[in-house]
């Protein structure tokens, strides 16, 4: 058959023999798909499905020989995640997952890799807790410990870092007694005992810093005796009455 009869190529095949494409080269000089284009005419797989059948990234690999995106870009010329999205549509991970299929943070880091919080920051932008509510969520430790999973002061340290009251202020915010009740809880004394803990005076002195009488008075409010009476509640100014009898008593 001769060329105005059937499309014959340069090396004189024709369409009848071998598949020719449009610009009559046959598959024996060039790659040429099912469909008969061939390399020159359109983007060619190496297993010779053209861009019109397949789709091609633009090293001419196609999406039955690689992971290709929407966007045609292929595995092997981007990250493209397990769905078959590219780094160039979508956020993608380090290990190529993409933020459809996982949480994925601002640095593409993914909630596999690293711990990731619900706003999607992870634990090496920002502090994470255990729980994964980051430092914009809620409030977190020093220790990453976040106000919903301990006791966080308006400092953000937590209960385990420092000793932190009730109301949740901190030792190092407020005065915190050993059962940790703060200063603005209860009366606590410098030495930071409270009045649960030890007699403290109105001042907030306690019985171990200062004398205090039984009625919680301090000797630097009212005179106390040695027995820690005092003035109000026995009328005496140094020695109180019980005290002042023995003292007779035993000269």
């Amino acid at each position: 058959l001769c060329v105005r009869c059937v499309s014959v190529c340069e090396c004189d095949l024709c369409v009848r023999c071998v598949s020719v494409c449009e610009c009559d080269l046959c598959v024996r000089c060039v790659s040429v798909c099912e469909c008969d284009l061939c390399v020159r005419c359109v983007s060619v797989c190496e297993c010779d499905l053209c861009v019109r059948c397949v789709s091609v990234c633009e090293c001419d690999l196609c999406v039955r020989c690689v992971s290709v995106c929407e966007c045609d870009l292929c595995v092997r010329c981007v990250s493209v995640c397990e769905c078959d999205l590219c780094v160039r549509c979508v956020s993608v991970c380090e290990c190529d997952l993409c933020v459809r299929c996982v949480s994925v943070c601002e640095c593409d880091l993914c909630v596999r890799c690293v711990s990731v919080c619900e706003c999607d920051l992870c634990v090496r932008c920002v502090s994470v807790c255990e729980c994964d509510l980051c430092v914009r969520c809620v409030s977190v430790c020093e220790c990453d410990l976040c106000v919903r999973c301990v006791s966080v002061c308006e400092c953000d340290l937590c209960v385990r870092c420092v000793s932190v009251c009730e109301c949740d202020l901190c030792v190092r915010c407020v005065s915190v007694c050993e059962c940790d009740l703060c200063v603005r809880c209860v009366s606590v004394c410098e030495c930071d005992l409270c009045v649960r803990c030890v007699s403290v005076c109105e001042c907030d002195l306690c019985v171990r810093c200062v004398s205090v009488c039984e009625c919680d008075l301090c000797v630097r409010c009212v005179s106390v005796c040695v027995c820690d009476l005092c003035v109000r509640c026995e009328g005496v100014w140094s020695l109180c009455e019980v005290c002042v009898c023995v003292f007779v008593v035993s000269v």
